[in-house]
Parts: C-alpha cells; sequence; structure tokens
C-alpha cells in the first residue's frame, strides 16, 4: 500500500467530488428557484455553477433559495442589464476557499480540499458573443493563470467551438474543461450531461475521486519479458507442469497453472513497480550525494553505475507497462513516453468507465444493475427465436471449385502456425485468459508443442475445449455522449489462441461483464466475421439484382460518351449498404419485401432506424415514401462511413472532418508528453496540416522532409504525397480490369482504346523499346509511317507462327535511309510477339509493380548528400536516442522542439 499522506498516483485521489454547471436562464422566478433547488438536492453536489441568473444584485436570500445546507458558501457576478449574471456556490465542509476573483466575464476561487488538502482552482465563465469581447475573455483567463498556478477546472459556456460539427443543434455548449494536473488528482473523472427539468440548456454534472472496490485480475505484464532471468523461469514452470486429458484441456490446464506461479513471483519477487523505481532513484541520489561530498573508491564508482543502470531498468519496465495499458501502438518504448502513456491508460479508464446506462428507456445506476442489465439484453439479442426461415436454394450464388475445397482442408503445418502467430501485434487487448500475444511469441520454443496439437485436434475432430472461445464483451461508444445501450457497440475480446486459430483460417480464406452463451451471431472482433458478413451480403446482392431483372426495382442509371450506358442498383460495405431507387411507393415496397426477405433467410435484422433515405433533386411527398420502410430522411450532403457524401469536390465543407480528425491526432496535449523521437512517429501516422511548412523551425524543412539516407528525418510532403498516391489510382486504373469502380469511370467518362487511360492521348506515342518510343527514337522512319498511331496488333502478321512485323510506308527508302532500317530490324528483332495480353509496367521499382514510396522518391528533389544512416538510425534504437544523434551531426544544435 502507498505510504501515508501521499497520493495515490496511479488512480487519483481517495477523496470523490462533484461538480455541476448549469444554464439555467432566469433564476429570478421563485417557482423556477424551487426546480432549480430540487435538482441540486437530488445530486448532492459539493460545488454548483449557475449560468445567467439574470439577477442584477446576488443576495444572502437567493442563494439559500437554490442551494441547501447551512454550510453554503458563494461568489457571484452580478447580470449586466437583462443578460448575464454567474453564481458559484460550494460546500464548507469540503471546499475551503482560499481566495476569490471576480471578472468581467468570469467568476474565480482559489479550493483547498478539506479532506486531504489539496489545492485547486475553479472558474465559472459566460463568454461573450463578439470576437472582441472574446478576446477580453481570454486576457481575463490569462491573468487568473497569472495569478495562480494550481491545477485548474473551468466550466461554462464559452461561446465559442473547437470543430465545425458543433455549430449544430445538438453541440454541447456548456462543459468543464480541466488541466490534466486536476486530472490526475482525482480518478475516474466522468462528464455527463443531466435531464433538464427547466430551461433549454441541459445540466452538466463532472464527478470523479474515490475508488471503485473489486477484485483485480490477472493480466500478463510483456514488461515481465524484459526482466533478467524471467523466460527461463516460465520455461521450468511450463515443463514442470504435467496433466492428462485432450490437447485443448492440458494446454488450458498448463495457463491455469502458470498464472499463478506468476501471481506468487509477482508478488514475492518482482514486487511493486512503482516502489522498486523509486527505491532505485535514491540510491542513484545516494551516491550523487557522497559524490558531492568526497571523491568515490574505484568500488564504489561501479556500484553507483550499477545502481544508475538499475534504474533505467525501471524506468524502461514502467514504460512497457503504461504503453500496454494505454493501447497505443504506434509508439514504441524507449522514447521516455511514460508520461504519455500514462495519461492515455488513464483516458482510457475514463472513457470506458460505464456507471449508468439506459436500456429500454431505464435508466440503470447501480453497479450491479447495469451488468446484469447488459448480460440480459445481450442474451436475449443472441438467443436462437424460432421465427420462420427461408431457403435460398433457387438463388444463383458463387460456387467453390474442387480445388479450392481441397485447398481449405490442407493440415496446418508448423511454419503456418508460426508465421501467423509472429505477424500478430503483441499488443492487442486480452481476452478472457489474460495472455498477451507477446508470450507466445517469447515463449514459442517449449510452448510450441502444444499448440501444435491443439491445431492437430481441432482439424482431426472439429473441437477444443469451450473455454478457449470464452471472451470478454466490452461495449465501445459510437458517439461521444452515448447513453443508451444502442449507441454502444460490442466488441469481443479474443483469447491469444483463439485469435490465433481464426488468423489461420482468415489467411485460408484468402489465399466487460456479465456471462452468457449465444447461439447466433458473429464476434465482432474476430477476424473470420468480416469474411461470414461478406458471404450473407451476396445473398442480399443476389435478390437486389433478382428484384431489378423483375422490373420491381429500377436502380441508377448513368450514360457516358458515345451513347454509353450503366444500371447501378446497390453498393456493397461489409454490413453497410446503398440501395439506389426511383422515388416511387411501390418501388419501395418492393425494397421492404425484399429485405424481410433477407433477414428471414440470413438471421439478420436490417436496423431501420437508422438507416436513412436521401432524396436526390426535388421528391414530392419524401416524408409519405419514408412510411413504407420506417427510416429517417437525410438530405445531402451528408457524410456516409466518415466520407463526405453528395458535396462539391471544391466545397469547403468538405474537409472539415479531415480537419477535425488531423487536430484531434495532433493535440497540443501529446505535444507537451511526448518525446521527440515519438513526435516523429505521430508526425508520420497522420499528415501534417498544410500551414506546418510556413512555421519557423530550427533546421530547414527541406532537410526535415528528407530521407534519412540523406540527413533528414523521412517526414513525407503532403502536396508530393498526394501526386503519389494519385498515381495508385493511375495504376489501379490500367491494372484492375474487372473491378466495379473502374467500370463506372469507363462508362461516364470513356477510356482509351488499351483501356489503359480515360481520355484520348494528345500528340504522338508509340511502341517503347528501350528508353524511349518508336517514334521518338527514329523520327525519320516514323514520319515515313503510313499508320503513325498503329497498335501493335495492326502491324503483327499472324500468319508466320508467333507472328512477325509488316511494316508500311509510303515510299520506298534512299540508301542514306537503310542504316536505319537496318537500326529499326534490330532493335524488333530483339522483341518476340506473342498472343499473351499486354501488361503495364511500373519501371520505378518494386518488380515491375507500382509504389507509393517509390513514386513519392522520385517526385522527391534528389540529394546527392551521403550520410550516415545506418550508424544513427538503428533498427531497434529508441528514436530519442537517434534524433539526438542526427542532431549533433548536423551541427543545427537540435531539432525542433
Amino acid at each position: 500500500m502507498p505510504h501515508a499522506g501521499k497520493r495515490v498516483s496511479d488512480h487519483g485521489s481517495l477523496m470523490k467530488i462533484r461538480l455541476l454547471s448549469w444554464n439555467v436562464r432566469r433564476a429570478n422566478d421563485s417557482s423556477k428557484r424551487k426546480l432549480i433547488k430540487a435538482l441540486i438536492r437530488n445530486q448532492r453536489v459539493d460545488l454548483f455553477r449557475l449560468q445567467e441568473t439574470k439577477i442584477h444584485a446576488m443576495t444572502e436570500g437567493v442563494v439559500r433559495s437554490l442551494g441547501t445546507g447551512r454550510f453554503l458558501d458563494w461568489g457571484a457576478l452580478d447580470a449586466f442589464g437583462s443578460a448575464g449574471g454567474i453564481l458559484i456556490c460550494w460546500d464548507k465542509r469540503t471546499l475551503e476557499v482560499l481566495a476569490l476573483e471576480v471578472g468581467q466575464f468570469s467568476v474565480s476561487c482559489r479550493f483547498r480540499n478539506v479532506e486531504d488538502g489539496f489545492v485547486w482552482m475553479f472558474t465559472g465563465v459566460y463568454g461573450p458573443f463578439s470576437r472582441e469581447e472574446r478576446e477580453c475573455l481570454w486576457e481575463e483567463l490569462g491573468a487568473i493563470r497569472g495569478i495562480w498556478e494550481d491545477p485548474w477546472c473551468l466550466g461554462g459556456d464559452f461561446n465559442i467551438i473547437l470543430f465545425q460539427r458543433e455549430r449544430s443543434r445538438q453541440g454541447r455548449l456548456d462543459k468543464f474543461l480541466v488541466t490534466q494536473n486536476w486530472l490526475d488528482q482525482f480518478s475516474g473523472v466522468l462528464q455527463s450531461r443531466l435531464p433538464r427539468p427547466t430551461s433549454d440548456h441541459f445540466p452538466i454534472l463532472l464527478e470523479g475521486g474515490g475508488l471503485r472496490r473489486g477484485p483485480s485480475p490477472f493480466r500478463f505484464e510483456n514488461m515481465w519479458l524484459k526482466v533478467e532471468g524471467f523466460k527461463d523461469l516460465l520455461w521450468s514452470w511450463w515443463q514442470g507442469t504435467v496433466v492428462r486429458g485432450s490437447a485443448s484441456f492440458r494446454l488450458v490446464a498448463k495457463l491455469k497453472e502458470v498464472k499463478q506461479k506468476i501471481r506468487f513471483w509477482n508478488r514475492d519477487v518482482f514486487g511493486r513497480l512503482e516502489f522498486n523505481k523509486n527505491s532505485a532513484l535514491q540510491q542513484v541520489e545516494f551516491w550523487d550525494l557522497v559524490e558531492s561530498e568526497r571523491s568515490l573508491s574505484e568500488e564504489e564508482t561501479e556500484i553507483k553505475k550499477e545502481t544508475k543502470e538499475n534504474y533505467k531498468k525501471w524506468v524502461l519496465l514502467e514504460e512497457i507497462h503504461w504503453r500496454q495499458l494505454s493501447r497505443d501502438i504506434w509508439l514504441k518504448e524507449g522514447d521516455r513516453n511514460t508520461g504519455f502513456f500514462h495519461r492515455l491508460a488513464n483516458a482510457h479508464r475514463r472513457n470506458n468507465s460505464l456507471d449508468k446506462i439506459k436500456i429500454n428507456g431505464v435508466w440503470l445506476t447501480e453497479e450491479q444493475d447495469v451488468r446484469e442489465g447488459v448480460a440480459n439484453a445481450f442474451h436475449q439479442l443472441l438467443s436462437e427465436n424460432s421465427e420462420w426461415k427461408t431457403d435460398i436454394e433457387g438463388l444463383q450464388l458463387n460456387h467453390l471449385s474442387t480445388q479450392e475445397v481441397e485447398s481449405l482442408e490442407l493440415p496446418f503445418s508448423e511454419e503456418e502456425i508460426r508465421s501467423a502467430l509472429m505477424e500478430m501485434n503483441d499488443d492487442k487487448a486480452l481476452g478472457l485468459d489474460r495472455f498477451t500475444v507477446a508470450f507466445w511469441q517469447t515463449c514459442w520454443d517449449f510452448v510450441k508443442e502444444e499448440i501444435l496439437e491443439l491445431f492437430k485436434e481441432f482439424y482431426d475432430q472439429s473441437f477444443f475445449v469451450k473455454s478457449l472461445n470464452t471472451t470478454f464483451l466490452v461495449l465501445i461508444p459510437k458517439k461521444g455522449g452515448a447513453e443508451d445501450l444502442g449507441d454502444f457497440r460490442p466488441i469481443s475480446l479474443l483469447g491469444g489462441l483463439y485469435k490465433l486459430l481464426a488468423k489461420i483460417l482468415d489467411a485460408s480464406l484468402i489465399a466487460n461483464e456479465g456471462s452468457f452463451s449465444s447461439s447466433k451471431g458473429l464476434h465482432q472482433g474476430d477476424p473470420l466475421p468480416p469474411y461470414f458478413f461478406v458471404m450473407e451480403m451476396e445473398v442480399l446482392s443476389v435478390l437486389i439484382t433478382r428484384a431489378i431483372d423483375g422490373g420491381f426495382l429500377s436502380g441508377c442509371r448513368i450514360w457516358g460518351r458515345g451513347g454509353t450506358e450503366m444500371n447501378i442498383s446497390h453498393l456493397l460495405f461489409a454490413d453497410d449498404t446503398v440501395v439506389f431507387c426511383e422515388a416511387k411507393k411501390e418501388h419501395l415496397t418492393y425494397l421492404n419485401w425484399t429485405l424481410f426477405w433477407f433477414e428471414a433467410a440470413s438471421g439478420l435484422r436490417i436496423n431501420l432506424g437508422k438507416s436513412e433515405i436521401f432524396p436526390v433533386g426535388e421528391v414530392e411527398e419524401v416524408e409519405e415514401l419514408v412510411v413504407e420502410l420506417g427510416c429517417r430522411v437525410g438530405s445531402l450532403p451528408s457524410s456516409y462511413l466518415g466520407l463526405p457524401l453528395g458535396a462539391h469536390h471544391n466545397s469547403l465543407s468538405v474537409w472539415d472532418g479531415v480537419e477535425e480528425r488531423v487536430r484531434r491526432r495532433l493535440a497540443l496535449w501529446k505535444r507537451q508528453y511526448i518525446s521527440k523521437g515519438g513526435r516523429i512517429t505521430l508526425i508520420k501516422s497522420m499528415m501534417a496540416r498544410g500551414n506546418l511548412e510556413r512555421k519557423v523551425h530550427l533546421v530547414k524543412w527541406e532537410v526535415v522532409c528528407a530521407d534519412k539516407e540523406k540527413g533528414g528525418l523521412g517526414i513525407r510532403k503532403l502536396a508530393l504525397l498526394n501526386k503519389a498516391l494519385l498515381g495508385k489510382w493511375t495504376w489501379r486504373f490500367a491494372c484492375e480490369k474487372e473491378n466495379f469502380w473502374k467500370k463506372v469511370i469507363s462508362v461516364k467518362y470513356g477510356q482509351e482504346g488499351l483501356g489503359w487511360r480515360t481520355n484520348e492521348a494528345n500528340g504522338t506515342f508509340g511502341v517503347g523499346c528501350g528508353i524511349a518510343a518508336l517514334s521518338q527514337s527514329l523520327p525519320q522512319l516514323y514520319a515515313l509511317a503510313v499508320h503513325r498511331n498503329a497498335t501493335v496488333d495492326e502491324v503483327r502478321d499472324s500468319f508466320f507462327g508467333q507472328g512477325r512485323w509488316n511494316l508500311r510506308f509510303i515510299r520506298a527508302f534512299n540508301d542514306w535511309e537503310l542504316d536505319l532500317v537496318g537500326d529499326l530490324l534490330t532493335i524488333l528483332r530483339g522483341y518476340r510477339l506473342t498472343l499473351e495480353e499486354d501488361l503495364v509496367t511500373w519501371k520505378g521499382g518494386g518488380n515491375g509493380k507500382f509504389g507509393v514510396k517509390e513514386a513519392y522518391n522520385l517526385l522527391f528533389a534528389p540529394n546527392d548528400i551521403s550520410f550516415l544512416k545506418n550508424c544513427i538510425w538503428v533498427d531497434r534504437g529508441p528514436n530519442q536516442s537517434c534524433l539526438f544523434c542526427l542532431g549533433g551531426y548536423v551541427g543545427e544544435g537540435s531539432y525542433p522542439r
């Protein structure tokens, strides 16, 4: 347990705190104040802030009519005219006010917690509407920060947005903002919206602190694998456990036994991570103090060196621990990003907390009720029902050939299993067995025998023990402010061995609470279900196609150049579908029947409540059409699967979502806690914003964007990267003959005769023999050709075996032109004609196949500077160390902070 008087760093303060912020829109009405007081009494808050009181002079009597108890204290900003007014009240038994400042737009208090002595600030804000006055608000808040430097919590309506989506009426105007050190103090901080008994604004509740009691489940820590001798212990424990039974039973039993031994070793040998790190630091400080008083002996110098290495070891282990908890896998350990991983893990803990939930319109707030409610809801959802089922025997579906079936039924090989295991991410979320993939990867040498026997048992008997397929079902919110159970996406956390089995089956196909069993449904999070969804959606595709052929649905007909046309009836995106039909009542009726038939055949349920109809053009009586399907009416432009739909490509609104995602990914708080080496990885993982190149850097941006072999950081320039990515689409257009998207573009815009371009080529072109086309290497003969734009097939005479060249010119050759003819024949002799289809070849590298990396390197300006890349950018070296060496080599002092 932590020492007395010290804060629990991993879990926050033991003190609970509840804050309430509410724009009441007038508190000078006695009947309205009764409603406000009832909500405050019911929530039992330690502090509440009311905005827009519209009271010119706040009095003790008004405060008592709003708050409860004789221990109430308060501070207020009076209303100006008929607008504004802020009131902050707090319980003196919980909070001791040290200072209070009233500004033009805010009221700020400096508090000390009575229970633990923690000092912090609170500011209630009501932001002005005009931009000029808003600048005064920022200056006012800056002045408060200049007076006090304590952890800070702000609450109120700032009347400003961060992202474009907040302009909607559903955007939250009232909110709490806190600094990181305030967040570190209170564990499980949660901001939630309460029902509004009055006013058109929702009350916002901020609660945190305290520790939820409960058993601490076993979790395999990847940091243990870095401890010297731990792998040898795992080997001895594994080999020393003898179990009889089926292969899967023996494997599960061994895991259970090893798990217990790891528990004892962690408690008795490894110890507490934070305590060991602090003890190592104290040893380092001790020898630093001794050295400052006298010279160290040779033996003491060696001891000091060992203490420093010991401290570094515990720092690295701590970083690995928090990286694993953070679930952030794009940064690797070793770059001193512990603070970033710590805060990310705490953020996940806050976001994943489920203190209350609404199920079938009923709020559940007690922990046990939430557990049972969620488990019962999914038990009912995933239970088999006895509804009528139809068959699909009459549908013309694709079938596997005998050879394809045999290839799927081959036995598992050791190399196949090992390769699949080593390709898996070692930091994936833990399943019910609580062992990470890293455990299996590291211990493959002595656990492979049991794993191979498990796969053999599954192949021979199609069986393994039930516990290997038992999963954790966790709920991931689909949107911010999720409240109803339908707003959460269920994800199954699978055990490592089942993930491995599913991954191998997947490769063959492509050449938190409650317990229940499901008789139908698929695990979301399992690699296999996407393919099952594809097979089921093929049935829907065939049903819609038959409805089109029968004239029951129409689809969308597009016309292109030259009178070509194409009918598009539907688009499938895994478990999401777009259907095109005419705005006629009978067509929607037929579509409803088609969907009903699909539900009866597949057992799936189409969520019409989340479906939308998008009218294109002027559609009369659209509300009546919607009744046929029971869904909502949408409007264009909109967003579909995260992409803009229906907006002009030059519209600025198309980029709102992109800019928001970039802002979130490159958030300022990440820069504060990620090392410089980690920032390189962050920038590479998200395209930098366009104005990044216009900022001041200690090293030229051209150098930063240069490849590592040229002394740069390997960060790509956005404009050139965009060109390379567009080149990839050009390559796909040339190579992908039967893809649906190419067919649509070809019909709509046409294509050049060879099918490699959308437009006719301008100017001369020809067969490429060597470096240039023949029209460029032999221009004199090209001028004499009868058909200058003839294809290869037109000048090839197939009468003679494999074919020969049949070249035609407008006149006989002169004596001085015969040498040119000889050169032409020499060139053509090296190319043998075949009947195979022509292929497009990429000459920029990659074995003739286009690569974005190679294309980008060709677009980037060449740099002849030689650089010792392999001496600095070591494969497994931390980016932080590599960047330090690079800064010293370049001689610019350092790279940008």
